[in-house]
């Protein structure tokens, strides 16, 4: 990975700074504190398995929603990149719970997603929620990408 990747949220050019853990690298914005979690190295699914107590320390911030930060606009018609591809990113229900949960930007071509500041603490609290008890199966059996694998005709429906 050469090319250093920009913040899709963010104008400017302000690039990811990238934190190494467990064998992966996550992406995040200094900015803004959006993180961008590649799908192929499963990343998503490799935090919130180690459970919030052992996220990395350098992602702690991205836990919850800072005040005084630059926060993104949740504008849906926004044209946010792919910090991989560079195609414009969708919008996605988080675990695919539709109106139960909150949407994130993921890649249609099946790069990664990309949590605003604080959606990975909401990921852990939809994860924690007996409401929603299929969403560690979702987490647990790599289905947090269902809606790009079904574009891609790679999953039954």
């Amino acid at each position: 990975m050469a090319d250093k990747m920009k913040c899709p949220k963010c104008s400017g050019d302000v690039e990811l700074k990238r934190i190494s853990f467990d064998l992966i690298d996550v992406d995040e914005c200094p900015n803004c504190e959006g993180v961008w979690f590649d799908f192929f190295a499963d990343e998503l699914r490799v935090i919130l398995e180690r459970g919030r107590d052992h996220v990395p320390e350098q992602l702690k911030a991205s836990l919850t929603l800072e005040h005084g930060k630059i926060t993104p606009s949740d504008d849906k018609s926004a044209n946010y990149l792919c910090p991989r591809c560079g195609i414009k990113l969708r919008r996605y229900w988080y675990g695919s719970e539709v109106g139960n949960s909150f949407l994130v930007d993921g890649c249609p071509a099946g790069d990664g997603v990309w949590l605003d500041d604080g959606e990975l603490g909401k990921a852990f609290d939809f994860l924690d929620s007996s409401k929603h008890a299929l969403a560690d199966y979702y987490t647990k059996n790599g289905i947090l990408g269902r809606v790009t694998d079904l574009k891609k005709g790679r999953a039954k429906a």
